[in-house]
Protein backbone atom coordinates (compact mmCIF):
# COMPACT_ATOMS: atom_id res chain seq x y z
CA UNK A 1 0.00 0.00 0.00
CA UNK A 2 0.89 3.50 -0.89
CA UNK A 3 2.38 5.49 2.47
CA UNK A 4 0.19 8.33 1.56
CA UNK A 5 -2.69 6.45 0.55
CA UNK A 6 -2.36 4.38 3.80
CA UNK A 7 -2.21 7.51 5.45
CA UNK A 8 -5.33 9.10 4.34
CA UNK A 9 -7.51 6.26 4.58
CA UNK A 10 -6.34 5.76 8.17
CA UNK A 11 -7.00 9.15 8.76
CA UNK A 12 -10.57 9.36 7.01
CA UNK A 13 -11.41 5.69 9.32
CA UNK A 14 -10.27 7.69 12.29
CA UNK A 15 -11.82 10.43 12.19
CA UNK A 16 -15.14 8.36 11.04
CA UNK A 17 -14.63 6.78 14.27
CA UNK A 18 -14.28 9.77 16.39
CA UNK A 19 -17.18 11.20 14.98
CA UNK A 20 -19.00 7.90 15.48
CA UNK A 21 -18.27 8.11 18.98
CA UNK A 22 -19.35 11.90 18.93
CA UNK A 23 -22.71 11.20 17.82
CA UNK A 24 -23.44 8.43 19.97
CA UNK A 25 -23.36 11.14 22.65
CA UNK A 26 -27.15 13.06 22.87
CA UNK A 27 -25.01 16.59 23.27
CA UNK A 28 -22.77 16.39 20.01
CA UNK A 29 -25.98 14.52 18.26
CA UNK A 30 -28.51 17.63 19.11
CA UNK A 31 -25.23 19.98 17.93
CA UNK A 32 -24.84 18.32 14.67
CA UNK A 33 -28.43 17.21 13.85
CA UNK A 34 -30.78 19.80 15.57
CA UNK A 35 -34.00 18.87 14.26
CA UNK A 36 -33.61 15.12 14.33
CA UNK A 37 -34.85 13.15 17.39
CA UNK A 38 -32.23 11.35 19.39
CA UNK A 39 -31.00 8.21 18.68
CA UNK A 40 -32.61 5.00 20.93
CA UNK A 41 -30.21 4.02 23.37
CA UNK A 42 -29.84 0.39 20.96
CA UNK A 43 -28.53 3.14 18.42
CA UNK A 44 -26.37 4.69 20.50
CA UNK A 45 -24.81 1.03 21.22
CA UNK A 46 -24.60 0.43 17.54
CA UNK A 47 -22.93 3.80 17.08
CA UNK A 48 -20.49 2.91 19.71
CA UNK A 49 -19.66 -0.72 18.35
CA UNK A 50 -18.92 0.39 14.68
CA UNK A 51 -17.08 3.14 15.95
CA UNK A 52 -14.72 1.38 17.84
CA UNK A 53 -14.61 -0.69 14.49
CA UNK A 54 -13.72 2.22 12.24
CA UNK A 55 -10.83 2.99 14.65
CA UNK A 56 -9.82 -1.00 15.03
CA UNK A 57 -9.48 -0.84 10.97
CA UNK A 58 -7.64 2.43 11.23
CA UNK A 59 -5.12 1.11 13.23
CA UNK A 60 -4.50 -1.73 10.61
CA UNK A 61 -4.43 0.15 7.67
CA UNK A 62 -0.99 1.77 9.46
CA UNK A 63 0.11 -1.52 10.67
CA UNK A 64 -0.20 -2.75 7.46
CA UNK A 65 1.59 -0.08 5.94
CA UNK A 66 4.64 0.21 8.13
CA UNK A 67 4.68 -2.93 10.08
CA UNK A 68 3.46 -3.00 13.75
CA UNK A 69 5.73 -0.98 15.28
CA UNK A 70 5.79 1.87 13.45
CA UNK A 71 2.21 1.48 12.43
CA UNK A 72 1.35 2.45 16.06
CA UNK A 73 3.29 5.15 16.52
CA UNK A 74 1.88 6.24 12.66
CA UNK A 75 -1.78 5.97 13.82
CA UNK A 76 -1.34 7.75 17.07
CA UNK A 77 -0.53 10.48 15.15
CA UNK A 78 -2.96 10.32 12.78
CA UNK A 79 -5.73 9.55 15.93
CA UNK A 80 -4.59 12.37 16.99
CA UNK A 81 -4.64 14.69 13.84
CA UNK A 82 -8.36 13.82 13.56
CA UNK A 83 -9.22 13.83 17.03
CA UNK A 84 -8.04 17.28 17.13
CA UNK A 85 -10.18 18.75 13.73
CA UNK A 86 -13.01 16.72 15.23
CA UNK A 87 -12.67 18.92 18.78
CA UNK A 88 -12.23 22.16 16.55
CA UNK A 89 -15.23 21.55 14.35
CA UNK A 90 -17.43 20.55 17.41
CA UNK A 91 -18.52 23.67 19.17
CA UNK A 92 -17.74 26.18 16.22
CA UNK A 93 -19.16 24.40 13.40
CA UNK A 94 -20.99 21.21 13.88
CA UNK A 95 -22.89 20.71 10.64
CA UNK A 96 -19.23 21.00 8.65
CA UNK A 97 -18.09 18.25 11.05
CA UNK A 98 -21.00 16.27 9.43
CA UNK A 99 -20.08 16.95 6.41
CA UNK A 100 -16.22 16.76 6.71
CA UNK A 101 -17.35 12.24 8.26
CA UNK A 102 -19.46 11.96 4.56
CA UNK A 103 -16.45 12.64 3.21
CA UNK A 104 -14.73 11.08 4.41
CA UNK A 105 -16.85 8.14 3.97
CA UNK A 106 -16.86 8.88 0.40
CA UNK A 107 -13.06 8.71 0.39
CA UNK A 108 -11.96 5.92 3.06
CA UNK A 109 -12.33 3.17 0.57
CA UNK A 110 -10.41 4.89 -1.77
CA UNK A 111 -7.04 2.73 -1.26
CA UNK A 112 -5.27 0.68 -3.54
CA UNK A 113 -3.96 -2.94 -2.93
CA UNK A 114 -0.49 -2.98 -1.21
CA UNK A 115 0.74 -6.57 -2.88
CA UNK A 116 -0.46 -5.21 -6.85
CA UNK A 117 2.29 -2.30 -5.56
CA UNK A 118 4.67 -4.34 -4.23
CA UNK A 119 4.88 -6.90 -7.03
CA UNK A 120 5.19 -4.02 -9.55
CA UNK A 121 7.47 -1.98 -7.77
CA UNK A 122 10.00 -5.78 -7.53
CA UNK A 123 9.50 -5.95 -11.20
Amino acid sequence: MNSILAVFSAFALAYLGMTGLALAMDRHHRQMFPSRHLPSTRARYAMRFASWGLLGLSAWACAHAWGAAVGAVAWFGVLMVAVLLLVWLLPYAPRWAGRLALLACCTAPAKSDGRKLSRMKRK
